[in-house]
């Protein structure tokens, strides 16, 4: 058969192998620099090499791993400037999000964020589930832009800092950041503003941002995770 359309039947395959690297990169489980071994992957997953490698090629568009020419694909791992841009990028698009949300916000979106936020407190003793609530949260609030596009966008971006995230939770066992709280940001939505809401939502990502990097440089981890 065909390699191509071995592929597009494998594609459940594809999809398997392609989640299941992805959520031990964002988890941490596959930390920065880690190689990446196909035939290993394949053996765990009972799958062949096909989709492991076009799992793995769409995780190097995504810059979840890089190619390295000495040692093959390689976790990403990145530099305090890196996670600076990316934090800045993810500003960009989530300020703009809520910008375009924020007019458009109704008494059910507000009673909905609250009950988000309300399950984010009582998994603050679980940095996993915290971080899906989290993500639920961020999600919420771009909801009523109607912009799909620009919501994968910001997803991409708060993903690809996630582990960083995670790194700094699990050793100050408490996800929500000091000055960063998430209900300032749904009381912000309240005013339906949404230049306020713009404001409210850079602020919130680049104190996130400053207090991950500030960890990384006094923990002298310049490349995160996994060092």
């Amino acid at each position: 058969m065909h390699e191509s359309l071995k592929a597009t039947a494998a594609s459940p395959a594809l999809e398997r192998a392609y989640t299941f690297l992805r959520n031990e990169i964002l988890s941490g489980r596959y930390p920065a620099g880690m190689r990446i071994k196909q035939e290993e992957i394949a053996r765990t997953l009972g799958l062949s090499r096909i989709p492991v490698r076009d799992a793995i090629q769409r995780l190097l568009a995504e810059g979840f791993v890089t190619l390295q020419p000495d040692r093959g694909v390689v976790v990403t791992r990145l530099t305090a400037e890196d996670i600076s841009e990316l934090f800045e990028i993810r500003a960009a698009l989530e300020a703009l999000a809520v910008q375009l949300s924020a007019p458009r916000v109704e008494e059910t979106f507000l009673a909905d964020g609250e009950e988000i936020l309300n399950r984010m407190d009582r998994a603050r003793g679980d940095i996993s589930l915290w971080i899906k609530r989290h993500e639920e949260f961020h999600e919420h609030l771009a909801a009523p832009s109607n912009r799909p596009r620009l919501v994968a966008q910001a997803r991409h971006y708060r993903q690809m800092v996630e582990p960083y995230v995670r790194f700094y939770a699990t050793t100050y066992h408490d996800p929500e950041m000091e000055g960063a709280e998430h209900r300032r940001l749904l009381e912000t939505m309240k005013m339906r503003n949404p230049e306020l809401a713009r404001e409210a939502m850079t602020a919130h990502v680049m104190t996130a941002a400053q207090r991950v990097i500030d960890y990384i440089a006094r923990a002298n981890l310049p490349g995160g995770p996994g060092r």
